[in-house]
């Protein structure tokens, strides 16, 4: 075992599990008051230099950076000033040459109308706005690495409000590795080993649900590892994720984790990925150090704009064929690792004998340090493992251990050592289980928005010789900003934008475009929501997909913009970012694209040198409601009747372990109309079939009457 630099401190967690995660808002606006005192971290650089020359093995969570512990707050550190109705403290802090900065805010219980901000020194990289809704019980709030040496916090409180107790600092991490994109590639992307494979790859192509089920973990923001979110059988939306017990091992671990889902290279072999997507802090629901166990519920439930899926699983212990691994080896962007042969049962170490399979050897890539806590999956993509240790690596990827899903499931009779508790609450004795998308209910109401007509090609327009550039891009006429105007009924929400981009370039790391939900008018109005990408995150013929964090709800009509931004002024069009376009519809009345000239927004049918009118190349996700559903959680403790699959598509299994000799079992629509009744004598215990195939898509409510009982389910049919 190699020594792993770790600074335990141990903290009394009270109450219920917050409902409440490191979910960003726009809650105010960033004033940027100059840091002309720093509070530097000073770390002996021996140290570093000793802790960046250990290769971690798999059985340890994977450090990439330094814990310093401080206590600073409003009233020892930083500075105060009054902006308006606001009193700002700001506190900039520095470690040199650290590749990023994280903190533990501790305490954090911030007050109604208080929030903040973490920035980079020039501003170039912002976190927030955090507010009220990241309060949990913990009182502790980790938060995502800031690229570079310099992190600024600025926390708005109201003028008179007491902000003794509610912010302060108890770590700074230096991060000695390099975790995070800064101007140059060398961070955790493409610091794991060349044999391994992109999850965009052809090879992760089936796997596009079950890899939104996987996340990569930040540890008291000093190591990473891996987990996976699980179903249950009461069909329950909770934050149930499994890891390695040696990445998370007390309740003080998991308050101080973050766990980032999406971290993905848009495409095979592409550039890095982005950490939007991120929940702070978790409670330790079940830990076993036998088998290597660890599982936690996330703070919040991921939202929509996440896309989580809860993996299935299979405690049979029957012996997979072919099994594949999803994970983030040294912490970098999402892979996937395939064996096409059966593992065999094992030992490991000190764990549990007979408690794990081994991989004898990957046919395609391999596992690294952070890639612990990874789940095996089986050929029928349910979770069987998951990653405690081993040898593989590029050129002899042999020797891998996954603990067994089946021993863990009941391992002991205790709750808190066990899964079955939890991921069976509704006591079916099911050892199969499929995995289940959450938000289900709600792309069932999901609608796209898209300008381009039936028939018609989009292209990107060349400027002829003497002008240069494109006409939706940076050209010779010095355009950067343009949109797209949508008509929309009120009352719904943006969750995503896809934007088809012909030409894209960049010249430097930094080069980006701001994305923009704007609001309705003669022309785009206010800015209702911003997303910034890098332009190197796109290329030539390639649908860039723009989330903001969270769905955006809009009132009615709206437009969708974007502005090109070089740190440098560009004395040519090497630099781009152009978006297809319809052709010319000659009619002015059926032009959506618009253009801003520096001074004001114009319609395409005033373009400075190719007038058109057109629609540019954008669509639109809209969705109805966005919540996720309660309804559809049958958690009650007297329910008998378990129904799964649920999203269903041709077929729907009911299941109970009690006695019932007459049963009648009626489907309605969501009119209230009587759509299928069967009756059943006999059946249970047991499990019975309906055939769902005369159904259409949507949503249903399930009635079963057993003598004077009845249960109400919700279905969901989504072929």
């Amino acid at each position: 075992m190699m020594i792993t630099f770790r600074i335990i401190v141990v903290i009394l967690v009270t109450g219920s599990l917050s409902l409440y995660g490191q979910i960003e808002s726009d809650l105010g606006k960033i004033t940027g008051y100059p840091v002309e005192e720093w509070y530097d971290i000073d770390i002996d650089e021996s140290i570093l230099e000793r802790l960046s020359e250990i290769k971690t093995p798999k059985n340890e969570s994977f450090q990439f950076a330094f814990p310093v512990p401080v206590i600073l707050n409003p009233e020892n550190s930083g500075f105060w000033k009054r902006s308006g109705n606001e009193m700002i403290w700001t506190i900039g802090i520095r470690s040199k040459n650290a590749r990023s900065l994280n903190l533990i805010l501790e305490p954090f219980n911030i007050p109604v109308g208080a929030y903040f901000y973490l920035y980079n020194s020039d501003r170039t990289i912002v976190r927030g706005a955090f507010g009220t809704g990241n309060n949990n019980p913990s009182g502790i709030l980790p938060t995502v690495p800031l690229p570079g040496d310099k992190i600024i916090l600025e926390y708005h409180i109201p003028a008179g409000a007491d902000p003794d107790g509610t912010i302060g600092i108890s770590q700074v991490a230096h991060d000695y590795r390099g975790i995070l994109l800064t101007d140059t590639k060398d961070n955790r992307f493409n610091m794991s080993q060349s044999c391994n494979v992109d999850i965009n790859c052809t090879e992760g192509a089936d796997y596009e649900q079950e890899k939104r089920s996987v996340c990569r973990i930040i540890i008291r923001g000093t190591e990473l590892c891996t987990g996976f979110l699980v179903n249950n059988t009461n069909q329950q939306n909770r934050a149930l994720l499994v890891t390695a017990q040696h990445c998370i091992v007390t309740e003080d671990d998991a308050v101080k984790s973050v766990f980032v889902f999406g971290y993905e290279s848009p495409w095979c072999g592409g550039p890095d990925g982005r950490v939007l997507h991120s929940i702070s802090g978790s409670s330790v629901r079940s830990t076993n150090e036998s088998i290597d166990l660890t599982l936690v519920e996330l703070s919040s439930f991921p939202p929509y704009t996440y896309k989580p899926y809860l993996a299935g699983w299979d405690v049979t212990g029957a012996i997979p064929q072919k099994t594949v691994t999803i994970h983030h080896p040294q912490g970098d962007v999402k892979k996937i690792t395939l064996d096409q042969n059966q593992p065999v049962t094992s030992s490991f170490l000190q764990y549990t004998s007979n408690s794990f399979w081994k991989i004898l050897a990957w046919e395609k890539g391999t596992t690294e340090g952070g890639s612990s806590g990874a789940p095996l999956f089986d050929q029928n993509r349910r979770v069987v493992g998951f990653l405690s240790g081993g040898l593989a690596e590029c050129g002899r990827s042999v020797d891998d251990y996954f603990a067994k899903m089946s021993v863990a499931y009941n391992y002991s009779s205790y709750l808190w050592q066990q899964l079955k508790g939890w991921i069976d609450p509704a006591v079916t004795g099911l050892r199969i289980y499929a995995g289940r998308d959450p938000y289900a209910p709600n792309n069932l109401t999901a609608d796209t928005l898209y300008n381009i007509m039936q028939g018609e090609t989009p292209s990107v327009i060349n400027y002829a010789p003497a002008g240069t550039g494109y006409a939706t891009g940076y050209n010779s006429d010095s355009l950067v900003m343009y949109a797209e105007y949508f008509s929309n009924p009120a009352g719904r929400e943006i969750s995503e934008v896809l934007i088809n981009v012909g030409k894209a370039n960049s010249v430097t790391q930094t080069d980006s475009a701001s994305v923009y939900i704007l609001g309705d008018g003669t022309s785009p109005g206010n800015i209702i929501a911003r997303q910034t990408i890098l332009l190197s995150e796109t290329k030539d013929a390639f649908v860039l997909h723009v989330d903001f964090k969270n769905t955006i709800p809009v009132n009615g009509n709206f437009y969708i913009g974007w502005k090109i931004w070089y740190k440098e002024a560009a004395l040519t069009e090497l630099r781009q970012f152009a978006v297809f376009q319809s052709p010319d519809r000659s009619n002015p009345d059926l032009n959506s694209a618009w253009f801003n000239n520096g001074l004001q927004w114009k319609k395409f049918t005033q373009h400075p040198s190719y007038p058109a009118s057109a629609a540019l190349d954008v669509k639109v996700i809209m969705i109805g409601n966005s919540v996720i559903d309660n309804i559809i959680r049958a958690n009650k403790s007297d329910n008998k009747f378990l129904i799964y699959p649920n999203p269903a598509t041709s077929r729907v299994l009911i299941n109970s372990q009690y006695i019932h000799n007459e049963v009648i079992i009626e489907i309605y629509d969501a009119k209230g109309s009587l759509v299928s009744n069967k009756n059943v004598n006999g059946a249970f215990p047991g499990e019975i079939g309906l055939d769902l195939t005369g159904l259409i898509r949507g949503i249903y409510y399930l009635i079963i009457k057993s003598g004077s009982e009845r249960e109400y389910h919700k279905l969901i049919i989504s072929r």
